[in-house]
């Protein structure tokens, strides 16, 4: 999945394995206007579908935009804390976890 979203290009893929919730999103922020790559958003939670993993990959790659430029704050990415989510994480507690996670 690819979208333009506020001068930058988000493109989602996801990653399947074995285990019980087996989809994880991998998303990578491109300039918009250059396609040069920015971030690659590694996001830990796993997914029971694709397309949920892709929703979730697309909702954090706008989250950590609007959080400012992305060049400027690359540490927003990598705070975490495994407290503020589950391995099985449902999409509607990931976005009501997002602001947490983001803004820590």
């Amino acid at each position: 999945m690819e979208e333009q979203y506020k001068g930058h290009v988000i493109r989602v893929t996801t990653e399947k394995d074995n285990s019980a919730f087996p989809w994880k999103p991998i998303c990578r922020v491109l300039d918009g206007v250059s396609r040069e790559f920015i971030k690659q958003i590694d996001w830990p939670i796993r997914y029971d579908t694709s397309a949920q993993a892709e929703k979730v990959g697309l909702m954090i790659s706008k989250k950590w935009i609007d959080a400012g430029s992305p060049i400027s704050k690359p540490s927003l990415v990598s705070v975490w804390s495994p407290a503020l989510f589950s391995s099985h994480c449902h999409v509607s507690d990931t976005i009501r976890n997002l602001s947490l996670f983001l803004f820590y």
